[in-house]
């Protein structure tokens, strides 16, 4: 029979071995971050040969405990993070398997559990992966709405660029605007944004097209603005519908038939009754000796309800060239006669700049003492006012045509009538010209209206080759 003491050392001595070897294992698990899970250990029997080298005594088996104990601490000094297992998980033991020479642990000491540092419990694992993902969502939320804030942005800096610089209106002081004859919606939209009126001419176009309140027409006209109003308010005033009329405009140096024209094209009615009121000058208070309107019907612009008599438009343009000849203290009825057809003159031969010197230089030439022109004036615009034609070319034998009572060429004096219709600036010349010594002038630059002057007649020629080099260069603007 073996004995007690014996069997008892052994399988003590069996479970420290084994106890060691579980600890590194579950060292060696702790270190490799994965910690072998732990279980029951069951404690295999050991060959009898090797059974009798383990040692017997309790003396032995402490001093074997504490050495594996000692170098298993310095072999692993970095794991100290252990966790006490409950002894639930580790029940006694009791049973004891005595035919098989097995012997369960009945009594475990503590155990350790190495959890690796920085490991956190399952429940914090879920929580900072939901952190992390709440955190990755917020982030791409933020981009996403400062790159939509940055898109509108840009769309709205692109529309801002499309539109055209308009005022908020409804803008301040008086204004008063100008719309000439002939002027289109473009000339109009940059006369308007020169004048400070509108902020742009673009703007102006833009609220003309889409008006729809009334008509796209403007007329020209003299209209109350303001400086700096709103694109849209402007073109409500423009094309403001109000009573029907008859817009008529007369150029300056507009001949009578030229007129007559004009009034049949805006009133309907036909020229021969227009013209049948020509030789009725008393009925507009001229006098008797008066025998034409021409030189009478003052340029301008003129509107008049549809209803209006003719006489009554006629009139409105005779009283306007009265009130400015009286204006100017010319209140003779012969004397106004006389303005009048120097004042057509001016407007035929000159620039206006140039009205007053050349009024002075007429006179010069209708005096009958003069030793250049002898009293007569020499004027190509009477000669092709008589032709009919406003050309400025004619033949040498049209130049000594006497039959043309309106030939300057061959008849002193003025001319029988005045030769168009005169404005403001040129009777005002005709009835206060420049003193001066002047006999010849002549505009050597149709379209710079460059005029020389000359005392002799020898000057003037050399003048007059300059002109006919000009319209040698310059055909059609000589016709």
């Amino acid at each position: 029979m073996s004995d007690p003491n014996s069997d008892e050392s052994q399988f003590v001595s069996r479970r420290e071995r084994r106890e060691a070897e579980r600890l590194q294992r579950e060292r060696d698990a702790a270190r490799s971050g994965a910690p072998e899970e732990l279980s029951d250990a069951v404690v295999a029997p050991l060959p009898d040969d090797a059974a009798e080298e383990l040692p017997h005594d309790d003396e032995a088996r402490t001093e074997l405990h504490q050495v594996v104990s000692s170098a298993d601490s310095e072999k692993h000094p970095a794991i100290e993070p252990y966790i006490e297992a409950d002894e639930r998980q580790y029940p006694e033991r009791e049973d004891v398997d005595h035919n098989e020479g097995h012997v369960l642990f009945d009594k475990l000491p503590p155990t350790v559990v190495p959890v690796p540092t920085g490991t956190a419990p399952t429940t914090n694992i879920r929580q900072q992966r939901r952190k992390r993902r709440n955190k990755i969502m917020s982030i791409t939320f933020g981009i996403f709405a400062v790159a939509l804030v940055g898109v509108i942005f840009l769309i709205q800096s692109l529309v801002a660029g499309t539109q055209p610089a308009d005022y908020a209106g409804p803008g301040t002081g008086n204004e008063k605007f100008e719309v000439q004859q002939g002027w289109g919606a473009i000339q109009i939209s940059r006369e308007l944004q020169q004048s400070d009126i509108v902020a742009s001419d673009k703007a102006f176009l833009n609220a003309l097209e889409a008006n729809t309140s009334g008509s796209s027409e403007i007329h020209p006209g003299t209209y109350d603005l303001k400086k700096q109003m709103k694109a849209s308010d402007v073109v409500s005033v423009l094309t403001a519908v109000g009573p029907r009329v008859n817009y008529i405009a007369l150029n300056e140096n507009s001949r009578k038939n030229e007129v007559f024209q004009k009034i049949s094209e805006a009133t309907g009615a036909p020229i021969d009754t227009i013209s049948a009121f020509d030789s009725k000058g008393t009925e507009f208070g001229l006098p008797a000796s008066v025998k034409t309107l021409e030189g009478y019907l003052h340029p301008g612009e003129y509107r008049f309800p549809v209803d209006t008599p003719i006489k009554d438009i006629l009139k409105e343009m005779v009283s306007k060239t009265l009130e400015e000849l009286k204006r100017m203290g010319i209140t003779d009825a012969a004397q106004q006669y006389r303005v009048l057809t120097i004042a057509s003159i001016l407007q035929g031969e000159a620039t206006a700049k140039d009205y007053p010197i050349v009024a002075g230089a007429i006179e010069n030439r209708l005096n009958p003492n003069n030793q250049e022109t002898n009293g007569l004036l020499q004027l190509d615009s009477t000669v092709t006012y008589g032709l009919g034609t406003r050309s400025l070319q004619f033949t040498e034998e049209q130049k000594k045509d006497a039959s043309n009572e309106y030939n300057t060429y061959v008849h002193k004096g003025l001319p029988p009538t005045p030769i168009g219709s005169p404005g403001n600036s040129a009777i005002d010349a005709a009835a206060k010209p420049q003193s001066n010594e002047y006999y010849y002038w002549v505009t050597v630059n149709i379209e710079t209206g460059e005029t020389k002057f000359a005392k002799t007649y020898a000057e003037h020629q050399g003048y007059q080759q300059q002109f006919r080099d000009y319209c040698a260069a310059n055909p059609d603007k000589c016709k």
